[in-house]
C-alpha cells in the first residue's frame, strides 16, 4: 500500500512543476540564508538541494524517454533520500 502511495505521489505529472519550481528558486535561497543557518541545517539543505536536483533531472528524463519502469526505481529512490535529508534529528 506505500508503495502504491509512493508511485502516485510520484507520478510526473504532480510532481514535476513543484519540484521544477523549488529547483529554480534553491540556489537563489540558499545565497540568501547561507549566513542565517546553523551549520547543521545548511548541511541538510544543501543535501536537499542536490537531491531535488536529481529529483528533476529522473522526471525530466521520464517525460523525455518515457521509461517508466526504470526512472521510476530512480525517482523513489531519490525522493526517499530526500524526505530522510529533511527529517533527521539534528543535535
Amino acid at each position: 500500500m506505500l508503495l502504491g502511495m509512493m508511485e502516485q505521489l510520484t507520478n510526473k505529472d504532480i510532481l514535476y512543476e513543484p519540484m521544477k519550481e523549488l529547483n529554480d528558486k534553491f540556489p537563489a535561497w540558499m545565497v540568501e540564508h547561507r549566513d542565517k543557518v546553523p551549520e547543521a541545517d545548511l548541511k541538510r539543505y544543501e543535501e536537499q538541494q542536490r537531491l531535488v536536483k536529481e529529483i528533476v533531472g529522473s522526471l525530466k528524463r521520464r517525460i523525455l524517454a518515457m521509461k517508466m519502469l526504470s526512472c521510476g526505481s530512480l525517482l523513489l529512490i531519490a525522493c526517499r533520500r530526500y524526505v530522510e535529508a529533511g527529517s533527521r534529528d539534528v543535535h
